[in-house]
This record gives structure tokens, sequence and C-alpha cells, in this order.
């Protein structure tokens, strides 16, 4: 059994994209509207990433020590594709809004991936191992969500007014 492990942990990432936005809004009568946007998958311009990882395990029988550092690792993050729909309503004084918004999903990409090797350090066996092993990567995957949006507004005068809203998100 273990008596003591240190594991450090550091990872970052950038990407930089185009997307194209659209939208449109149509106002039906004086008291009520309706709009659209869409935007595309991201377009990946450029992207970089780092990771630093360092595990130190101290056994009865000796330790084991792996290292991993890749300050310009592969960095890959996917915008997805989106879409809302949005009404609003405005009866004198009052108003409502409401919005449906969808987000897709992707595959299971790469998110971080390297070709350097971990150095593995072990003397468990009684004498010093050392070795190496490859970056497994580290893989992520965006699911397909539906979000929502509601939205009251109230004029008590030309000065002052009351808003209040909720956002329902399972990003």
């Amino acid at each position: 059994s273990s008596q003591a492990t240190l594991r450090t942990l550091s990872a970052g990432g950038s990407s930089l994209q185009v997307r194209a936005v659209a939208g449109v809004q149509w106002d039906v009568a004086s008291w009520m509207s309706l709009g659209a946007t869409y935007r595309s998958p991201g377009l990946k311009i450029k992207d970089g990433g780092s990771v630093l990882y360092e595990g130190l395990t101290n056994l009865n029988v000796g330790t084991r020590h792996v290292f991993f550092q890749d300050p310009s690792a592969d960095f890959e993050y996917r915008l997805p594709m989106e879409a809302s729909l949005g009404a609003a309503f405005q009866f004198g004084p009052f108003g409502v809004e409401i919005d449906v918004r969808w987000h897709d999903g992707t595959h299971r990409y790469s998110l971080f991936s390297s070709q350097q090797t971990a150095r593995v350090v072990d003397t468990t066996s009684g004498s010093v191992v050392t070795g190496d092993l490859a970056f497994p990567g580290v893989f992520y995957r965006a699911r397909q969500v539906w979000n929502g949006s509601l939205g009251l507004h109230l004029d008590l005068s030309r000065h002052f007014s009351i808003s209040a809203g909720s956002y329902l998100d399972y990003s």
C-alpha cells in the first residue's frame, strides 16, 4: 500500500477560431417579435497548448516517479454549431421573452496530444529502473444539448424598471 503520493497536473490551451453568425428578427405585431440566430462551427486559425504532469509515489519497498512536460503540446478545441429561436411579447409596461438554444455535439477527439514521452524512475525492485511512457492523450466529446431562458420586464416609470430572468444551461 502507498505510504505517500503526490501528483501535480497543469494543462492549458488556447484556440483562435472564426465563426459565421447570422440572425433575423421579425416584428409580427406591435406586441410580438420573433427571432432566430445561427452560429457556424468554428474554423480553426491557430491553437496551442501545454501539459505538465508529475507523480511521485513513496511505497514501503521504494518509490515510483513519473514526469512529463510538453510546453508545446497539441491542443484542439472544437466549437460546434449553435442555433436559437426566440419570441418576445410586450403588453403595455409588461414584457416577456422566451428563448430556446440548441448546441450541436462533437464526436470524441483528442483535446491534448503529444509526441513527447514521460520519464519513469522506479526503485520498487531494489534497483533504479528507468523507462519512457507514451503520453496517452486527453480525449473530449461535447454532447448535444438544448438550453432555454425566460425573461420578464416591468416598466414602473420612464426611468425605473424591474427585470428578472432564468436560464437553463445543460452544457
